[in-house]
C-alpha cells in the first residue's frame, strides 16, 4: 500500500495507554488482543531466554552465551537522563512527536475532573534532546487551557507543524487555537467560531488545510492554518478526508442527529473542500474506507436487512459483496483493508461471540471463507485479529474452540491457511494434551486481565515479535510471559517471567522490557533479538512507572520512563530517559549483517505441479524475499537511515498461492479446494457496476497481492449475461435485480477503525450537565484539598501522535482516539 494512500486512511493515529491506579487490577488498557481457562494444563517451569547476572531460572536452551558486560552498566549510567516537573500534579501527559530526527517533543500535562473541566489546569513543555529535558512553554500559548486528548493536532508529513486547542472556561465560552509552523518554537493564536467535539485532522496533502467537528455536529473547514473557518455542513454523523481533495460524510437530510436516523443518512462527497457535494448514496446506516475502497451500509426497505456495498471508483458505482446473510442481532466488521483485498468477519447466530472471517478478491466484491470459529465478543467491540507488521503476509488472531476456551492462530499467507502456534523452544509441556503457544491481546485487556501491552512488531524490524502469552492447551487468563519471535512467528522463545512493557529500537538492534510492577529499580535489555537479556539498575533508584514511550517507528535509540519517585515528591511527574546510542559504539558495516530469508522456517522442499516438482523454499504468496539482516552477535548501530528493503523473485505458481473461491472450501494441511455441498452447480450471479455476471470458477481464486509466476494456473473469471441489474445507493434509481444465491447479500459492515463512530446527540446534556455541576460543586472544595495533598496520578494517558503511518496500518479511524481500538457496532447504543 502506498504511504500516500495511508496517509488518507490515517491523518493521525494516536496511540494512547491508560494506565491504571493499584486501586484498580493490575493490568492496564492498551491496545488490541483475548478470552480463556484459568490455569491452562501445560506449562512447565522451565528457562527463560538467558538472563545476565540473573537469578530469574536457570540457563536457556538455546545454547546462547549470555556472559555479563560490565561496561554496558557503565554507558547507560552516563546516559540515562533524570527530568522532574517540579509542582506538577497532573494526572494525565500527553505526547507530540514533532518530525523526524528532530529531538523534538511536545508535552501537555493535564489535571481535571469529569464535568469539572473549569477547575484544571494544563501545562505545556518541550524537549530539543528526545525527552532528557523539558522546558516549561506555557506561556507561548499564554497558559492556556488546552484540551486534554483532543487539544492537540499534528500533521503527518509535516511534522513541523501543530495545533493546540483551547477553551476559556469563563462566561465568554470563546474557543482558541494557537498555531505553531517551527516545532514549536513559537505559536500564533486564533479565534474559534465553535467548540470542538474531535481532535482536528490535517489534509492528508495541503498543510494548511484542517478539518474540524463540533459540539454541535457541524463539520468546519481551514484552507489557511486557523486563520479563518468555513462551516461545510450540519447534522453530520461521520466523516472523512479521501484521496486527492475529496470528503466524505454522512448526513440527516432532515437536519437531526440522533440514533433514529441512522439508516436514513445520505453519504456525501465533495471534491473542493466542502464547498459543494453531491449524493453517492442513500438510506446509509454507516460507511468507512479503508485502501482503495469505500464501503457503505444501507437499507432497501424499511425492516429489510441492510446491505453492504463496495466502490472501487469513490462513489460513483457500487458493487454488492457477496457474503452469508446475517439477522438483525448479528453484525458484520471489516477487519482489515489495504489497497488489494478486504477482510471481513461476519457474526455467527446467537451469543456465539464468534463468526467467520471472510477474505476478499481484489474487486472487494467476492469474499471466500478463511477461518471459522473467529473470537470477536460483540461485547467488547473488539477482535484479536493483528498484523503482523515485521513479515509480509503474517497476521494474529483467535480462535473460540467447542467448550469455550481460546486458542491462538497465525496465518502465513494472508488468510489462505490458518495454524496454532508452535511450542516455544525453551519450555517444556505437562501432560498429553496439545501445546501450544497463545498470545493475550486486546479483548485480554478489556477483561482487565494483568497485560499491560499486546503483540508488538515493526515493519524495520524484520521478523521480531514481542508478545505476551502461555502455553498449552489453550489461553490462560494467569498472570503471562513474555515471548520472542525473530522470524515472523515461525519459532518462539520465552523472554521473560511475567508481565512486561516492552519497545523496539534501532529496528531491531535493541529491545526493552520495563516489568510491570508497582514499583521499578531496573529494566533490561537485549541486543541479540531476544536471546540475551541484560538487566539495568536504574542509578536514581526506584520509580512508580505509569507508562514507557519511544519514538514511533522503531528509528530511536532511547525509551522514556514516565512515573514519579519513590522517594521524591508524591505529586510531581518525572521521566527517566535511557539512551542506548553509546551503548551501540560504531555504525555497522556490511559485515555485520547477514542474508536471510523470510518464511524460510515454514515453505522448504517441492510441490507437485502437474507432472514437475516445483521449489517452494522460501516461497510466499508468490515471492521469495531475501533480507540483509543484523547478526546477532554484532553490537553495531543500524542507525536512523536503515531502512529494512529485500530482494524479491518470483515463484512459481502452486496451489497455496490461491485461496479457495466462493463455495469451496480447503481441509486441513490439503492443498486441494473442495466445493461446498450446498453450493454445488449453483452459479453465483453478482451485480457488478450495472451489469449482471456469473462466477465461473475451478475453485480456486488468486490471492490478491500474490506475485508468483507459471506454474499452476486455475481459472476465475466472470460471463457476462444481458440480464440488467442497475445497482445504485440513490433512491432516484430502481432496484432491477439483486442476487438471489442464498447467502449473497451482506447486513452490516463496521470498519475497525476507518468507518468512524456516529456522534451521539444527548437531547437533555444541557440540563443534566447543570445538575451534575450543581452536584459536584459541593464537593469539589474536597477534590481540590485532596489533589494538592494526597492525589497521586490514578488514571495517566499517553497520546502518541503519529507523525508517518506505515504501509502495513492500513485502515485507522483518525478520530478513535482510544486504545484499544474499537469497532462499531450497530447494536450500539453510542451515537457519538
Amino acid at each position: 500500500m502506498a504511504a500516500g494512500t495511508t496517509l488518507v486512511l490515517l491523518l493521525d493515529l494516536v496511540l494512547l495507554l491508560r494506565v491504571v491506579d493499584r486501586s484498580e487490577s493490575a493490568s492496564a488498557v492498551f491496545q488490541p488482543l483475548r478470552r480463556f481457562r484459568r490455569n491452562s494444563m501445560g506449562v512447565g517451569d522451565e528457562s527463560t531466554a538467558t538472563t545476565a547476572n540473573s537469578s530469574h531460572g536457570p540457563s536457556s536452551e538455546m545454547n546462547v552465551n549470555c556472559s555479563a558486560h560490565p561496561e554496558f552498566v557503565h554507558k547507560l549510567i552516563q546516559n540515562t537522563f533524570l527530568h522532574e516537573f517540579t509542582n506538577d500534579h497532573s494526572t494525565a501527559v500527553t505526547l507530540a512527536w514533532m518530525g523526524e530526527n528532530t529531538k523534538v517533543i511536545l508535552a501537555l500535562t493535564t489535571f481535571s475532573l469529569p464535568l469539572l473541566e473549569w477547575l484544571g489546569r494544563t501545562r505545556l513543555y518541550r524537549s530539543v534532546n528526545y525527552g532528557k529535558t523539558f522546558d516549561d512553554i506555557s506561556k507561548l500559548v499564554e497558559n492556556a487551557h488546552i484540551m486534554k486528548n483532543i487539544g492537540i493536532s499534528v500533521r503527518a508529513g509535516n511534522q513541523s507543524r501543530v495545533v493546540l486547542t483551547s477553551f476559556a472556561y469563563d462566561s465568554s465560552g470563546r474557543s482558541f487555537t494557537y498555531v505553531s509552523k517551527d516545532l514549536g518554537s513559537t505559536f500564533n493564536k486564533n479565534n474559534l467560531p465553535f467548540v470542538l467535539l474531535e481532535a482536528m485532522v490535517f489534509h492528508p496533502t495541503n498543510p494548511d488545510c484542517l478539518m474540524a467537528y463540533t459540539y454541535e455536529h457541524e463539520l468546519w473547514i481551514t484552507e489557511d492554518l486557523c486563520k479563518t473557518w468555513q462551516k461545510v455542513h450540519t447534522a453530520v454523523f461521520m466523516h472523512k478526508w479521501g484521496p486527492d481533495n475529496l470528503l466524505y460524510l454522512a448526513t440527516d437530510p432532515k437536519g437531526k442527529v440522533d440514533r433514529a436516523a441512522m439508516g436514513k443518512l445520505q453519504l456525501k462527497r465533495s471534491r473542493d473542500f466542502g464547498r459543494t457535494f453531491d449524493v453517492v448514496a442513500e438510506n446509509v446506516f454507516s460507511f468507512g474506507t479503508g485502501g482503495r475502497f469505500l464501503y457503505a451500509s444501507i437499507f432497501h426497505s424499511q425492516n429489510s436487512p441492510r446491505v453492504v456495498k463496495v466502490s472501487l471508483d469513490q462513489g460513483d458505482s457500487w458493487t454488492v459483496a457477496q457474503l452469508p446473510l446475517v439477522e438483525k442481532d448479528q453484525f458484520y466488521s471489516v477487519l482489515m483493508a489495504d489497497n488489494s483485498m478486504i477482510f471481513m468477519h461476519v457474526d455467527a447466530e446467537g451469543d456465539a461471540e464468534n463468526g467467520t472471517v471472510y477474505a476478499s478478491d481484489d474487486r472487494g466484491a467476492i469474499f471466500s471463507k478463511s477461518m471459522e470459529h473467529h473470537y470477536f465478543p460483540s461485547n467488547k467491540r473488539t477482535s484479536d485479529f493483528t498484523k503482523v507488521n515485521s513479515l509480509r503476509g503474517v497476521y494474529l488472531s483467535s480462535q473460540v474452540l467447542q467448550d469455550g476456551n481460546v486458542k491462538t492462530v497465525i496465518t502465513y499467507d494472508q488468510g489462505g491457511v490458518w495454524q496454532s502456534l508452535p511450542k516455544p523452544q525453551n519450555v517444556e509441556c505437562i501432560g498429553s494434551g496439545e501445546c501450544h503457544l497463545h498470545l493475550h491481546g486486546a479483548t485480554s485487556m478489556l477483561r482487565h486481565l494483568p497485560v499491560p501491552q499486546t503483540t508488538l512488531s515493526e515493519a524495520n524490524a524484520v521478523g521480531i515479535i514481542l508478545a505476551h502469552g502461555s502455553v498449552g492447551e489453550v489461553l490462560s487468563s494467569s498472570e503471562p510471559d513474555v515471548y520472542v519471535s525473530d522470524d515472523g512467528g515461525y519459532t518462539w522463545a520465552r523472554a521473560l517471567r511475567k508481565p512486561h512493557y516492552y519497545a523496539i529500537l534501532d529496528s531491531g538492534g535493541v529491545l526493552v522490557a520495563v516489568p510491570k510492577t508497582d514499583y521499578v529499580s531496573s529494566i533490561t535489555f537485549s541486543l541479540d533479538e531476544g536471546q540475551c537479556w541484560h538487566p539495568y539498575n536504574l542509578p536514581n533508584g526506584t520509580m512508580r512507572v505509569m507508562g514507557i514511550y519511544s519514538e514511533p517507528g522503531a528509528h530511536s535509540f532511547s525509551i522514556g520512563l514516565w512515573g514519579y519517585l519513590s522517594s521524591g515528591s508524591v505529586n510531581s511527574w518525572v521521566v527517566v530517559t535511557v539512551d542506548f546510542r553509546e551503548l551501540l559504539s560504531r555504525p555497522c558495516n556490511d559485515s555485520d549483517y547477514v542474508a536471510w530469508t523470510a518464511h524460510s522456517a515454514g515453505r522448504s522442499g517441492t510441490r507437485a505441479v502437474g507432472a514437475e516438482a516445483v521449489s517452494v523454499q522460501g516461497c510466499m504468496l508468490g515471492l521469495r524475499q531475501q533480507f540483509n539482516r543484523l547478526q546477532k552477535e554484532s553490537v553495531c548501530r543500524n542507525g536512523r537511515g536503515y531502512q529494512a528493503s529485500a530482494q524479491a523473485l518470483s515463484c512459481k505458481c502452486t496451489k497455496r498461492d490461491y485461496i479457495c473461491d466462493y463455495g469451496y472450501y480447503r481441509d486441513p494441511d490439503q492443498d486441494d479446494c473442495q466445493e461446498e455441498t450446498a453450493m454445488i452447480k449453483r452459479p453465483l450471479h453478482i451485480c457488478i457496476y450495472g451489469k449482471e455476471e456469473v462466477l465461473l470458477t475451478q475453485g480456486y481464486r488468486k490471492i490478491p497481492g500474490d506475485g508468483c509466476e507459471g506454474g499452476f494456473t486455475a481459472s476465475d473469471s466472470f460471463k457476462l449475461i444481458s440480464k440488467s441489474c442497475t445497482y445504485t445507493l440513490l433512491s432516484n434509481q430502481t432496484v432491477t435485480s439483486l442476487p438471489t444465491t442464498p447467502g449473497a447479500v451482506t447486513t452490516e459492515v463496521m470498519a475497525k477503525a476507518s468507518g468512524q463512530k456516529p456522534h451521539r446527540l444527548g437531547p437533555h446534556w444541557g440540563l443534566f450537565l447543570a445538575i451534575g455541576i450543581v452536584t459536584l460543586l459541593l464537593v469539589a472544595f474536597t477534590i481540590l484539598i485532596t489533589r494538592r495533598y494526597c492525589c497521586r496520578p490514578s488514571r495517566i494517558t499517553f497520546l502518541y501522535s503519529q507523525l508517518r503511518q506505515a504501509d502495513e496500518d492500513p485502515i485507522e479511524d483518525p478520530h478513535a482516539r482510544l486504545v484499544p481500538k474499537q469497532t462499531y457496532h450497530d447494536d450500539s447504543d453510542d451515537v457519538s
